[in-house]
């Protein structure tokens, strides 16, 4: 009788045992708030320093790598807690009414205001990508979907960023910011960055993050602690990683899909905690197989691009007519745009 009570799972909710998913780590909704508060007060702050030319480099590069690493640290201490989806939603609603109204705000004014509700906004930003995020990893009934939720999410963040055009929605993301950059800037995490300009009290934008990635990313956490996976490895691993994607984003100029770092750094740091059957297993190498050879389909077909577009102006320079293609030409006029992408909401990018 004794022994069969023992064994009996515990009935009481989740939430009676601690204050926390797990205890031991910091979190909670407060914590959450005082890290965007400490981010903003930064931000804000930035807007009133202008320093010489030889320390804007540096300089630029430690705030990127602030500017990356506490948003990571706020979302994973924002899951360390109890979501439900009363929360979750309460957390869009809110987060997205700060965004809008205080980015509206920060568009019809100038100086500290401007820099000031530009501030609040990231955070009103920040906190309905937790809400979703927590939405969707709350939701989850399998830890092991982590593993194809992953390789798909690399590939898929792969094809809206920089896979060439030629299917529905390739290269989405490109389009958006060749075509509507000021949306794209009024949605993305902006990294702010210091000039050798005279301070205006507002901040200049230097880079952005995506809004997907910090939605998966908190997604991500909330399942970790939900299942009580190595939250600690997972935080440890994913946030430098991350912060050394930007510093090469910066330094090299390019975008890249931020989900592939997220979701393999996610995999690797709770590897002994996934336990799938053996079709599952299968299931899922079919899946990693089909993403990986999209994605090398993806990079010749962006190589055999570069080489017909460093062909044509040969071709133009020997008299003859460039080839055509379905697409449409750009409007007399109108300078033409490089083929690299600089920018992207799905991704971590440099400098527009």
């Amino acid at each position: 009788m004794v022994d069969d009570m023992e064994a009996s799972p515990p009935t009481a909710e989740p939430e009676a045992a601690g204050s926390r998913p797990d205890p031991t780590l910091p979190g909670g909704y407060g914590t959450f708030f005082a890290a965007l508060a400490l981010l903003a007060a930064v931000r804000i702050a930035i807007g009133f320093v202008s320093l010489p030319l030889a320390a804007i480099g540096p300089t630029n590069l430690l705030l990127a790598a602030l500017f990356v690493a506490v948003p990571v640290l706020a979302e994973f201490f924002g899951a360390n807690s109890w979501w439900n989806w009363k929360i979750a939603l309460l957390f869009i609603v809110a987060g997205v009414a700060c965004q809008v109204g205080f980015g509206l705000f920060a568009t019809t004014s100038s100086g500290a205001m401007s820099g000031v509700a530009n501030a609040v906004a990231q955070m009103g930003l920040d906190t309905w990508c937790v809400g979703l995020g927590a939405l969707l990893g709350a939701s989850l009934r399998d830890k092991n979907l982590l593993i194809p939720i992953s390789i798909f999410g690399a590939a898929y963040d792969y094809y809206l960023v920089i896979a060439p055009a030629g299917l529905p929605g390739a290269g989405l993301t490109r389009n958006i910011i060749n075509t509507a950059p000021k949306v794209f800037n009024s949605v993305a995490a902006q990294v702010p960055t210091v000039t050798s300009h005279a301070a205006t009290g507002k901040a200049a934008v230097g880079s952005f993050v995506g809004p997907a990635d910090l939605v998966f990313l908190a997604a991500f956490f909330v399942v970790v602690f939900k299942f009580k996976m190595n939250a600690r490895l997972t935080v440890s691993i994913v946030a430098p990683v991350l912060v050394l994607y930007m510093l090469a984003v910066l330094l090299l100029g390019i975008a890249l899909p931020a989900l592939v770092p997220i979701g393999a750094c996610v995999v690797i740091a709770n590897w002994r905690h996934f336990d799938l059957k053996r079709d599952e297993w299968l299931t899922t190498l079919g899946l990693a197989v089909f993403c990986a050879a999209f994605i090398l389909w993806g990079m010749a077909k962006q190589r055999q691009r570069g080489q017909e577009q460093q062909a044509e102006p040969s071709r133009q320079a020997g008299g003859q007519a460039p080839a055509r293609s379905g697409s449409t030409p750009a409007p007399t006029g109108q300078a033409s745009r490089p083929s690299g992408l600089r920018s992207a909401p799905g991704s971590t990018q440099g400098p527009p």
